[in-house]
């Protein structure tokens, strides 16, 4: 399986709903095709926006395999307010997985001042599976948060983070 997760439109390069829709018959014809090789799941990553929706149209939902959720825009915001926004999508029904939980990039920007234990037990009681992201410039979910996670009984799902053919290679920063 390999699942096919492009940014939603409010972010910056994400894809639009004619490019989507292209995108969805590609990943039709491939799976008429080659399933038994390699099936292909049709997700996006649906940016939260700051109100805590979701950046996808009903539409949108309905057709797609998951959902990944997370915040890509609108940092200025305390650390309470970024915690309601992104529970809003936990608990919204559409979210399968949460991106990169503190939203931080090293080097640029530290990621929301949250109460991660709280956004866990939120993705627990919600059946949300929580991204460790493998993106060198992110690591995030923080290790530090792992063990808590696990012995509570969280889901896990394991991403290169890949934007372009060359990210691929970021599959290679994870040791276990």
């Amino acid at each position: 399986y390999i699942g096919i997760s492009d940014h939603s439109q409010s972010t910056l390069l994400g894809i639009t709903a004619k490019e989507l829709e292209q995108q969805h018959c590609f990943i039709d014809t491939h799976n008429v095709k080659y399933s038994r090789d390699i099936f292909m799941m049709k997700g996006l990553e649906c940016e939260i926006l700051r109100n805590g929706e979701l950046d996808c149209t009903n539409m949108e939902f309905d057709r797609l395999d998951y959902i990944i959720a997370g915040i890509h825009s609108d940092y200025d915001m305390t650390g309470k307010e970024a915690e309601t926004r992104i529970i809003k999508a936990i608990e919204s029904g559409y979210v399968d997985i949460l991106a990169h939980p503190s939203s931080r990039i090293f080097g640029s920007k530290p990621g929301f001042d949250i109460n991660m234990k709280y956004i866990i037990d939120a993705c627990i009681r919600n059946n949300v599976v929580i991204e460790i992201n493998g993106n060198k410039k992110r690591l995030d979910l923080d290790p530090k948060y792992l063990e808590y996670a696990a012995d509570r009984g969280a889901m896990f799902e394991i991403a290169a983070d890949t934007h372009n053919v060359n990210d691929f290679y970021r599959i290679n920063n994870f040791r276990f």
